[in-house]
């Protein structure tokens, strides 16, 4: 298959151009998603490469030679590194600067050697299937951290466009080898296949950025952004769910609902700084006094709550408890001052009415807690074995 090469090296420039514009916009309507602008970047230089590429003449100058192989081969392992940016890894100028050093020494050293335009189009087309090689591992290696559809899809077409390039690298090493001076004529069909790639790896790369999008925002929605817990329609959802299986089982289960005492007064005292700092660390040690399992939620405001699927109120009262007692111990450091907080804890079992009940039942009982000094724990008085809530106090 004949295909007219520079035709394609052009419709490659606008390509590349187009690309870079769309990748551009996309990123500037959502900065958060990492590697975009890297990929605009990248594609912008591999359109120079090939606008350089498309308007040199019969007898160009040194800069012209070297140009297009340079701008191309710093396109794509800017990509490379846009892939690994996408993948959360750090900034490494040295990831970039390294394989392009290697790969100018060898390419002006070609050149300075007398190598022609075969030789020096067999060295980038290596270069470049390296790169794309990197760049499709890059992404199957973060697959099992964060699972994307748009993964496969982009990282086989970079595969498929290094094998290209190493095809391509092969033929015209060995038209070289076989008659040299002669002109190979894979060139156009690698051309034409790498511009398909290009398009498809790049309808890929927005679809791997929209999945990112689509689930941050389904986080969102259902956790809480300062303490990174289900919000109360989270719980709600998970926690009917969980009821209703433990109830089919007959497994126990327990509910604790606790609020900060007093909190109004820690953000007039410290701001609102204060009072995130105070959230944060009281989450903390929410989590460090329950067990991995137990569905934890941030209720509203100053208030939290805990499903204890498996515990009965006996060992739920114990945690609620245990809960207290850390929060009540701890200094929080906020600057040159320090800050203390308590905590009031309901504590219900699962009602055979379902979780909403259970909630206003514990509810009520985070009421007698608060009602009775503060600092406390009470139990559901129908949980209760003489018929009444039992409130336990300790000083600060």
């Amino acid at each position: 298959m004949d295909l007219d090469v520079r035709t394609l090296i052009w419709v490659n420039v606008v390509v590349a151009f187009a690309i870079s514009a769309l990748t551009y916009s996309f990123w500037s309507s959502q900065p958060t998603i990492r590697g975009l602008r890297g990929w605009s970047v990248g594609m912008a230089l591999c359109g120079l490469g090939w606008l350089t590429v498309g308007l040199r003449s019969a007898s160009p100058s040194p800069f012209m030679i070297i140009a297009p192989g340079a701008l191309i081969a710093a396109g794509f392992t800017v990509v490379w590194l846009s892939i690994r940016r996408f993948n959360e890894a750090r900034f490494s100028v040295h990831r970039v600067i390294l394989p392009l050093a290697i790969f100018g020494a060898i390419f002006a050293i070609a050149w300075l050697g007398g190598a022609d335009n075969q030789v020096r189009l067999t060295l980038l087309s290596l270069f470049v299937a390296v790169v794309t090689l990197l760049s499709g591992w890059e992404l199957l290696k973060a697959d099992r951290a964060e699972r994307l559809r748009g993964r496969w899809l982009t990282a086989i077409t970079f595969f498929i466009l290094s094998a290209t390039m190493m095809a391509r690298a092969a033929l015209s090493l060995r038209s070289v080898l076989a008659t040299p001076g002669v002109h190979e004529p894979s060139g156009g069909l690698a051309l034409f296949v790498g511009t398909i790639c290009l398009v498809a790896i790049t309808l890929g790369f927005l679809m791997m950025s929209n999945e990112r999008l689509r689930d941050r925002y389904a986080r969102l929605a259902l956790t809480d952004e300062l303490t990174e817990l289900p919000n109360r329609r989270s719980f709600l959802e998970q926690g009917t769910r969980l009821g209703q299986r433990a109830r089919k089982g007959g497994v126990p289960a327990s509910l604790l609902m606790m609020d900060l005492d007093h909190f109004s007064s820690v953000n007039e005292r410290f701001g609102h700084a204060g009072g995130d700092q105070a959230l944060t660390e009281f989450t903390d040690l929410l989590r460090q006094s329950v067990r991995p399992a137990d569905l934890l939620c941030r209720y509203g405001g100053e208030e939290f709550c805990a499903l204890l699927i498996g515990a009965p109120i006996e060992e739920a009262a114990r945690a609620a408890e245990r809960i207290r007692a850390s929060v009540a111990n701890h200094v929080i450091d906020f600057g040159s001052q320090k800050l203390t907080i308590t905590v009031s804890i309901g504590v219900a079992s699962l009602s055979e009415r379902g979780l909403a009940a259970t909630i206003q039942s514990a509810d009520e009982a985070l009421y007698q807690a608060k009602a009775r000094g503060r600092n406390a724990i009470a139990i559901a008085a129908h949980d209760d074995p003489s018929e009444r809530a039992v409130t336990r106090r300790m000083a600060m």
